[in-house]
């Protein structure tokens, strides 16, 4: 991996794990409502879209098969979402997270020995 790609892949990975953490927290918010379940459903999917617009952007500009795996994993918990599976969506995010920070330790890596991290 050359440096370019090390820059654009951290700079990615980096924005979906803080993306990643806040959606597991909406996610376990959503999943205590009762009455505003409906509401709370809609706008959990918004922002899940939104983040996989995120990782779509990433997989076609750093093109690393971690942001595809990321976005495989977030359209899974959008579907458990529908179905009101929490504990699913929450395993699906957690498994997108982990793929991200994957993907920042690799780079972090090449990074660290051209003395840029």
């Amino acid at each position: 991996m050359d440096l370019r790609h090390a820059i654009r892949i951290y700079q990615f990975a980096e924005r979906l794990k803080s993306e990643l953490i806040i959606a597991n927290n909406l996610i376990q918010e959503t999943s205590t409502l009762t009455q505003e379940i409906s509401g709370g459903k809609r706008i959990l999917t918004s922002y899940l879209n939104a983040v996989l617009m995120e990782a779509n952007l990433a997989v076609n500009t750093a093109q690393s098969p971690f942001f595809q795996s990321v976005a495989e994993k977030l359209g899974l918990a959008l579907n458990e979402i529908d179905m009101s599976n929490f504990s699913e969506a929450t395993r699906a995010t957690t498994e997108a997270l982990t793929l991200s920070t994957s993907a920042a330790g690799e780079a972090a890596q090449v990074l660290m020995e051209n003395n840029v991290l």
